[in-house]
């Protein structure tokens, strides 16, 4: 058994007033761990867009694509009509009040979140 490793992002690009891009600059297996500080408000959400296109993610942030609807694992009512939007991972995260890390246990295949 090898234990997994952790990488921090190495670039996050802000797209505008909501949407942030972060870049791992290779494509990468595996999960996804968010932790946050104090100072959120209980409910706030957080949407994640994952996949290997960069066009997919400024798709989404331009159009806010899939918002209404359900999150997907495959893309489904989040399809931004980019090529690449039909695989990589579309889900919301609700957050509690104060810090906390929150683990996605789903294993994809991505380089842009």
């Amino acid at each position: 058994v090898t234990a997994a490793s952790q990488l921090l992002v190495p670039s996050i690009t802000r797209l505008n007033a909501t949407w942030f891009l972060a870049d791992f600059g290779r494509e990468l297996q595996g999960g996804l761990v968010l932790s946050s500080g104090g100072g959120i408000p209980p409910g706030s959400r957080v949407r994640v867009v994952s996949g290997e296109s960069v066009q997919r993610m400024a798709a989404h942030s331009a159009t806010g694509a899939g918002r209404g609807g359900s999150p997907s694992a495959t893309g489904g009512d989040s399809s931004s009509g980019v090529v690449g939007d039909t695989w990589g991972f579309d889900f919301e995260w609700t957050l509690r009040a104060g810090a906390q890390t929150i683990e996605q246990h789903q294993y994809m295949e991505f380089r842009y979140v």
